[in-house]
Order: structure tokens, then C-alpha cells, then sequence
């Protein structure tokens, strides 16, 4: 008797290593530079106020905290370097 053959795909073949298991959970993200911006801490007070000076310049916190640091890092410069107003005003 001559065995019958199924309609259809050919079985798939098993391989013969298994594949390891998928791992649970989230993949691990790249470190990202994120990881290098400093945190700083404040009270709430000071985040309440600096939330309203940058509302009230029209500015959203994070570029008014960039201004004010740029602005005092040239103004600390200027200090160390020991030009005052008068000579920058002159210039």
C-alpha cells in the first residue's frame, strides 16, 4: 500500500542545536548623553521661582536655566580676568 500524502507545506526539519530562550523583560537601552547632563537639586521654592522668571521672559525653564548659567559663566570670565565695566564700556 502506498502511504498518502498530505496536501500542503513540507514538514519544516528541527535543527538539531536548540536556540537559546528569548530573555524576559525590556532590552537594556544604550547609554545615552543623558547620562552625562548634571542633576541639581533645589528646593521647591527656588523651582517655583525660577518656573515664574521663566514664564515671565517667555521662555521655557530649561533654555531660560541655559541662559542664566551662559550669562553668569561670561560674567564670572570677566571677573577673573580682571576687566570691570568701565573698560569693557570704552572698548
Amino acid at each position: 500500500m502506498e502511504e498518502k500524502k498530505k496536501p500542503g507545506r513540507p514538514p519544516k526539519e528541527k535543527p538539531s542545536v536548540k536556540p537559546e530562550p528569548k530573555k524576559m523583560g525590556r532590552p537594556k537601552l544604550e547609554v545615552t548623553r543623558n547620562a552625562e547632563l548634571p542633576l541639581v537639586r533645589l528646593y521647591e521654592q527656588e523651582l517655583d521661582s525660577y518656573k515664574l522668571a521663566a514664564k515671565n521672559a517667555g521662555l521655557p525653564l530649561s533654555e531660560w536655566v541655559r541662559v542664566q548659567l551662559a550669562a553668569s559663566v561670561a560674567s564670572q570670565q570677566h571677573a577673573d580676568s580682571g576687566i570691570d565695566n568701565a573698560q569693557l564700556k570704552n572698548a
